[in-house]
């Protein structure tokens, strides 16, 4: 089967297409390139050739020709989804039934979501099933039901989706992710030999690991569409519906000399435990394979091959929402994120920023950021000529007009535009990270009122 898998570049996804790969199916990717900055470890997996491209982006066109695609390119958990929720339903929620809508005009026969177990909220002992009435807490869930509904509806005799709500996540990949629980714990005992939980442990969670999620996909694929057509299947193991302090024990047994540290209650209000009765028993040839002690003793063999330290386990990348709050900050490389306004603190002398798909990028310049006399256009093209500069982009002469009036060369470029206080005071250091991302695109630039 011919498979186009967004996301392909995330912790599930380079798993998951290596899995799909050696199942035997001709897998593209897409992905936005948000999460390319962390790779934990070098693996053996199979990679296919990947397409840098927001779904946002997606035409009819780069979908034709496929009999399915594997969804996972959303905005990847609830903290993140909490930044700017707005956001978030344009990302997870109307740019996917946009995609499901695509991939009727195109042909795509399969639409296989990666939704979520996180839309039962807090439900206490009971365990969920998949026709439970729902209790969606977070902007993420929410944007969870609502693709449920939206592209569920979609269905037809051409076209058949099928959602699995995944527990939550566990095991080693190369883009690794430490801000989920079992991950979390792991590094924590890896290098403190301490494990120190934020609530009381008591919350109950259901867990699955990423192995697992690859081949209920695969298997989803092989199913006959009458057996996977418009369904939601749970993703996971009865047995691995466990408190997190139960986690915490089992890591701690695993690595000598390692305590536990118990937290107050969290704010965080999830509390579930699921059924996973129904894909088991309907899914043809899926069962959980990993436990969570194998998962665990996975990572903990990683972590001790590649001499893990505290510094890895603190970049960015390998925890969402540090990489995400880099990019909007305006420091990092161009990424086509969100097409909303972001409110970034006016303190920190950033400007109000919206990324926009395809490079179009527009920056609303506080007035009181204004350099006097000076149209922000102006500044704002300045900045992109310079950041041309420093990637050689520029001939020497052009380099030494550009900084016509300062000191010339690199020094220049570091004394007036990247750190010092009058480039902040006068709002050019935001505009300068901001050209930063774009290279090259066009700007429209406003001023705010």
């Amino acid at each position: 089967m011919k498979l186009l898998l967004t996301g392909s570049d995330g912790y599930i996804g380079v798993r998951m297409a290596d899995h799909l790969i050696r199942a035997g199916h001709d897998v593209t990717g897409m992905d936005s390139g948000l999460h390319r900055y962390g790779w934990l470890y070098h693996a053996r997996e199979l990679q296919p050739v990947t397409v840098t491209r927001d779904t946002r982006d997606v035409t009819v066109d780069d979908l034709r020709g496929f009999d399915a695609v594997v969804h996972l390119a959303e905005v990847s958990n609830d903290p993140v989804g909490e930044l700017n929720p707005e956001m978030t339903y344009s990302v997870n929620h109307r740019a996917t039934v946009r995609l499901a809508e695509l991939c009727i005009e195109a042909g795509v026969r399969r639409f296989v979501h990666m939704s979520s177990c996180s839309v039962y909220g807090a439900t206490g002992d009971s365990a969920s099933r998949e026709g439970d009435e729902t209790n969606p807490l977070t902007a993420y869930a929410r944007c969870k039901v609502l693709v449920e509904r939206d592209v569920g509806a979609l269905a037809s005799d051409s076209f058949s989706p099928v959602f699995m709500r995944n527990a939550t996540a566990f095991g080693a990949s190369p883009r690794q992710r430490f801000d989920l629980v079992v991950n979390d714990l792991v590094a924590g005992a890896y290098l403190d030999r301490t494990i120190r939980l934020s609530s009381d442990g008591t919350p109950w969670r259901p867990f699955v690991h990423i192995l697992d999620i690859a081949h209920a996909v695969e298997r989803s694929l092989a199913a006959p569409a009458e057996v996977i057509h418009g369904e939601i299947f749970n993703v996971g193991s009865d047995e691995l519906n466990q408190q997190v302090i139960q986690i915490a024990e089992l890591v701690a047994s695993m690595v000598p000399g390692c305590e536990i540290v118990v937290g107050p209650p969290g704010a965080d209000k999830r509390n579930y435990r699921v059924d996973f009765t129904k894909i088991s028993t309907q899914l043809p040839g899926f069962e959980c394979r990993w436990s969570l002690e194998a998962g665990a003793q996975e990572l903990l063999d990683i972590l001790r091959r590649i001499h893990f330290d505290e510094e890895q386990y603190r970049s960015r990348g390998y925890t969402r929402i540090k990489q995400v709050l880099y990019r909007l900050s305006g420091w990092g490389v161009r990424c086509a994120f969100p097409p909303d306004m972001i409110e970034v603190d006016r303190h920190d002398q950033h400007v109000r920023v919206g990324l926009f798909a395809g490079g179009a990028t527009e920056a609303v310049v506080p007035a009181e950021l204004r350099v006097p006399g000076v149209f922000p256009r102006r500044i704002v093209q300045r900045a992109v000529d310079l950041r041309r500069c420093l990637h050689g982009r520029r001939s020497y002469g052009e380099r030494r007009r550009l900084l016509r009036g300062r000191r010339r060369g690199a020094r220049a470029y570091k004394y007036r535009y990247k750190g010092c206080k009058k480039a902040q005071t006068h709002g050019l250091k935001p505009v300068v990270a901001q050209a930063d991302q774009i290279v090259g695109a066009q700007m429209r630039v406003t001023v705010a009122a």
